[in-house]
């Protein structure tokens, strides 16, 4: 019998009708056919365009909140994927659909531990059932039963960055920048609607069939007017205005996508410590350094610097010109931000499918009585 890997999960916290599925996807034919109309555009104005349109769907689902519902029963259980801190996740098909879905299953009692985590589960839900963007995992159907609570996700068969990571050794600059510009184009949508990430790191970073990201997990993200203060994430990518708890809004997304970079180039964080409290301190103090058998262009170490910009004020991505500066970095001169939101872009990564394995259900949390009822009612 295959091994059964975790999906590894990095991260702490202080805090916190059916819908049928078709293959054809107007929405993407519909970015299609835009982009070909206004090919006499340009491209910024043509992604600009389709930008706004993705943004005032979201606007429009946030005022009117609709969650799809499904129930256990609807699925047919094919294969177990991993799990993380709070739950499982398993290969799943829809019995009318035929459609193959991700369900995170997490049991309640466990949820119950930690308060913290209920309010965290019913924000993650909240927030991702609204969002739509080519690069974010889908949520489809939430539901619950008497022990546990269900997301039924798109279901992504390739893996995690940090897995293809492993496996590659590292990543050279034409595929790390590939990767990071995709990070980018989510960020700025979740900004542009006022939704901080504050997680990002390669686990969360999925990979699809054609080899393309998809942003997963979004248990710390929030909807922010103003300061947040909450000490959240993973802490190899905490910014340092998260560990000094003096209020932060976009910042720390962009810190880390400086961590991410380094790291896809690197191999290892650039303030690695054998503990926390060492990690944290050279978080808050200690410069970037760049090891020399590695060779790296001048413009990958300049993003990567702007982005490790300790003092908020100064770093890339809070300036003025805001996501566009990112964008217009020499680093990314070459890169097509049309053709790569619309995915006609050439891909410098090959996939590898990781298949669902089998396992046994009966470790599945289970009960004839209705748990936590007046806990759950908000999910």
């Amino acid at each position: 019998m295959a091994t059964v890997k975790p999906l590894g999960d990095r991260s702490i916290s202080e805090d916190d009708g059916n819908r049928k599925i078709h293959k054809f996807d107007p929405k993407k034919c519909q970015e299609e056919s835009c982009v070909s109309r206004q090919s006499e555009q340009k491209p910024e104005s043509i992604y600009e365009s389709l930008l706004r349109a993705k943004l005032t769907a979201l606007q429009l689902n946030f005022n009117n909140l609709k969650i799809p519902s499904a129930c256990l029963d609807d699925f047919e259980i094919l294969g177990f994927l991993g799990e993380g801190g709070y739950g499982q996740v398993w290969q799943v098909k829809h019995k009318r659909e035929m459609e193959l879905y991700a369900l995170k299953v997490q049991s309640k009692e466990k949820i119950m531990s930690n308060r913290n985590q209920l309010r965290r589960l019913i924000n993650e839900k909240n927030i991702h059932s609204v969002l739509d963007h080519v690069f974010i995992v889908k949520l489809y159907y939430s539901f619950k039963d008497n022990a546990c609570v269900y997301l039924a996700l798109e279901y992504i068969p390739c893996g995690n960055l940090f897995q293809a990571k492993l496996h590659s050794g590292g990543f050279t600059e034409d595929k790390t920048r590939f990767f990071v510009s995709q990070v980018i184009l989510a960020l700025e949508y979740l900004h542009r609607s006022s939704i901080i990430y504050r997680d990002l790191k390669p686990e969360n970073l999925l990979i699809d069939i054609k080899g393309f990201l998809k942003v997963a997990d979004f248990g710390f993200a929030k909807r922010v007017t103003g300061l947040t203060y909450t000490f959240c994430g993973t802490d190899e990518y905490m910014a340092p205005e998260v560990l000094t708890k003096r209020g932060y809004e976009k910042g720390p997304d962009w810190w880390s996508v400086g961590i991410l970079t380094y790291e896809l180039l690197y191999k290892y964080s650039p303030f690695f410590s054998d503990t926390p409290e060492r990690l944290y301190y050279r978080i808050k103090n200690d410069r970037v350094t760049f090891p020399a058998y590695i060779r790296v262009s001048g413009s990958a170490r300049d993003i990567i610097l702007r982005l490790l910009e300790k003092d908020t004020s100064d770093r890339l991505g809070l300036l003025i010109g805001g996501v566009d500066d990112v964008k217009r970095h020499e680093w990314f001169r070459s890169t097509d931000w049309l053709s790569l939101y619309v995915q006609k872009c050439s891909v410098p990564y090959k996939p590898k499918q990781f298949p669902a394995v089998y396992a046994d259900m009966e470790k599945w949390p289970r009960s004839k009585e209705l748990l936590y009822e007046k806990d759950f009612e908000k999910f």
